[in-house]
């Protein structure tokens, strides 16, 4: 079972992640595609991907977080959902390299991002780790072997 974002139970892993990911493209809205007025801001969806990779023990969520540390990412645990946040401060803050010279464009500006995932039956919830590498997050789900029920015989009964 793969992490989803849906409570859609015929969708795949895989058509959540691609429903979710295209939905500003095709849901008719064509402001995603026009340049923004202002010339500091650079205009694209909120989506911040991630990749959902499962391997034989644990599921690994990897996300680019070029610039933050790990004080600046928070992964929370509740009810089954998994959340994984981010922000980045500063870049658009006067520094030393602005000292002395006038600034003719500011592009590297705050930037944060939120994303949730359910966690499958099988994640082991107080394994979970996180690591930040090179701009590079890596959240570690770990599996557990679920416990192996028989079928239960159900008696049935005339009216």
């Amino acid at each position: 079972m793969a992490l989803g974002f849906f409570s859609d139970p015929y969708m795949t892993g895989l058509e959540r992640e691609l429903t979710r990911a295209f939905t500003p493209y095709l849901s008719g809205r064509r402001d995603y595609d026009r340049p923004s007025t202002n010339m500091n801001a650079i205009t694209a969806p909120s989506f911040h991907p991630m990749d959902v990779v499962e391997h034989p023990n644990h599921f690994t969520i990897i996300a680019d977080a070029p610039g933050m540390t790990p004080d600046d990412v928070r992964i929370e645990f509740q009810d089954g959902m998994l959340k994984v946040s981010g922000e980045k401060k500063g870049g658009g803050q006067r520094t030393e390299e602005h000292a002395g010279g006038r600034v003719h464009r500011s592009e590297r500006t705050f930037s944060s991002f939120t994303r949730s995932f359910a966690l499958p039956e099988n994640a082991k919830e107080d394994g979970i780790s996180a690591s930040l590498n090179n701009g590079v997050l890596n959240v570690n789900v770990p599996k557990q072997t679920p416990a192996k029920q028989e079928p239960r015989r159900i008696k049935v009964t005339s009216a």
